[in-house]
């Protein structure tokens, strides 16, 4: 059952979430060719403004749902009752402490907003605006809360990426034919209310017994503060590039930053959406079983992020700044320090996403909380010290180093040791070893083979698939060669394909 739930989020998330991937690189042509400059870059700034406001949620999803995996063990009802008033209340309460603090922030954008011509009064309306949309998913968010720790988040995945395509196909026709921004930020919010009334109607027939209590009991969400500080240390790493080099650099910079870290973000979100698909199933099994099945298991699940986070690291090393200059342009490129950076955050987020679901199915935020608050305080620091002097460059750097020193070598000597009773260095030597061989392709490509072409979507698209096609055949080799747990999960894989021939052809 695990499985087949997994295998079901992952194909009802993942293939609506491509087809937005696609839908989201034609939004931001349309959006810089057509937007005034000034406007696009504010939209972007606002993205980063929001992540920090949000803030106040203070990860009151990742607390509740840690209960709910325990409670559908049992299927205590009414515990999964309580917690859903808990968290249906809460999060109504953060949308209005965000609103207000949002209104707050609004008589600051001209400070954060570098170079920008726009007028205060018209930078705030539109950021109200934006609020009012983003704060729509959390006023209605909680059924939601319920249906992923039952591993079924299936019922409503189809239904709610088609909302989001419409959204994004109608937007971006609306700033096509001249329309205005504030217009599509209205368009928004009547189109996300009236998906998460239909997401939600959805949800409460699949669990008829999901209503409110009035007596909670005297239980509390606790732990909260641990979150919190976990989730401003992954606000600052995810966000502070962006406000410094919008604070500090101009409009283009920031721009400029933005096509890389959209391409970027949107590979590291869809392999979020795997991890997604795989953290219910995941925490089941370690809220009933602790041995070395499980432990095998998690080893296959690390090894085919770290393929994945190889392969895209190699993949993008080569073809991305073409890409960029069909896209938009030869104009907006990184120079290679720029681009290595943004290139090792990559892949950091990919194979470190198993080790996030660990620390989410356990929320073992109290225990992680030194680490997050070194890489925070050293991320800023050094991001300020390096802006003014080397821009974009400087930013991304800081970023890579407070990594290192931190993150890097913490969570797993931290995670291995709690979870599973043992050591972290086989996991850090698989890291820099994978590191290592991405990094020497993308060098001997670059010296060795011709650039991929930048003469037109076709073009470059056919001379990244044959390159793509060589990179995934060498990592292959290697890591057959050279991972056990990768050979299993070839095994399973090969195992569960022939088991759905063998149903199709009964």
């Amino acid at each position: 059952m695990r499985k087949t739930n997994s295998l079901k989020n992952f194909i009802t998330s993942t293939v609506p979430f491509i087809i937005l991937i696609i839908l989201g690189f034609w939004k931001v042509n349309v959006w810089q060719n057509t937007l005034d400059e000034d406007v696009y870059a504010l939209n972007q700034l606002f993205f980063q403004i929001f992540a920090y406001l949000s803030l106040a949620e203070a990860g009151i999803g990742a607390l509740v749902q840690k209960e709910y995996y325990k409670f559908f063990v049992n299927m205590d009802k009414e515990k999964i009752r309580i917690y859903f008033t808990l968290s249906k209340k809460m999060l109504r309460t953060v949308c209005f402490i965000i609103m207000a603090a949002g209104i707050a922030v609004s008589f600051f954008l001209p400070a954060l907003a570098n170079d920008n011509d726009l007028s205060l009064r018209y930078m705030q309306e539109i950021f109200i605006l934006f609020l009012i949309s983003s704060l729509v998913e959390y006023f209605m968010f909680s059924p939601r809360f319920v249906l992923q720790a039952d591993q079924k988040l299936y019922k409503i995945n189809v239904q709610m990426n088609i909302y989001k395509i419409v959204e994004a196909v109608i937007g971006t026709l609306m700033i096509m034919f001249g329309m205005s921004y504030e217009a599509v930020l209205v368009m928004t919010i009547i189109l996300r209310i009236v998906m998460n009334l239909h997401m939600n109607r959805i949800i409460y027939r699949e669990y008829p017994w999901l209503k409110p209590v009035k007596d909670t009991k005297g239980i509390k969400i606790r732990g909260m503060q641990h979150v919190l500080l976990y989730k401003v240390v992954s606000v600052i790493y995810e966000n502070v590039d962006m406000v410094l080099i919008s604070a500090f650099v101009n409009p283009l910079a920031v721009i400029i930053y933005s096509n890389y870290k959209y391409i970027t973000k949107y590979l590291s979100d869809l392999l979020y959406q795997v991890a997604t698909s795989i953290t219910s199933s995941m925490g089941n099994l370690l809220n009933t079983e602790r041995d070395e099945h499980t432990f095998y298991t998690y080893e296959m699940i690390s090894t085919m992020f770290y393929f994945v986070g190889c392969f895209l690291t190699a993949a993008l090393g080569y073809s991305i700044n073409s890409f960029i200059v069909v896209w938009v342009g030869d104009g907006k490129l990184f120079d290679s320090v720029s681009l290595a950076c943004i290139l090792f955050t990559l892949y950091h987020n990919v194979v470190r996403r198993p080790q996030y679901m660990l620390k989410d199915i356990f929320a073992l935020y109290k225990e992680l909380q030194i680490v997050s608050i070194a890489e925070a305080a050293l991320n800023t620091v050094l991001s300020l010290a390096l802006v003014i002097r080397f821009g974009i460059s400087g930013v991304l750097v800081a970023t890579v180093i407070s990594t290192m020193l931190t993150n890097f070598w913490y969570f797993p000597k931290y995670l291995y040791r709690e979870v599973f009773d043992k050591g972290p260095w086989l996991d850090i030597v698989k890291y820099l070893c994978v590191l290592a061989w991405a990094a020497a392709i993308v060098v001997l490509s670059n010296l060795f083979l011709p650039p991929i072409p930048d003469t037109g979507y076709v073009a470059w698209f056919v001379g990244s698939c044959i390159y793509s096609l060589g990179v995934l055949a060498v990592l292959f080799v290697l890591f057959f060669a050279m991972f056990r747990s990768f050979r299993r999960l070839v095994a399973q894989s090969l195992d569960m394909v022939r088991g759905i021939l063998r149903k199709g052809r009964e």
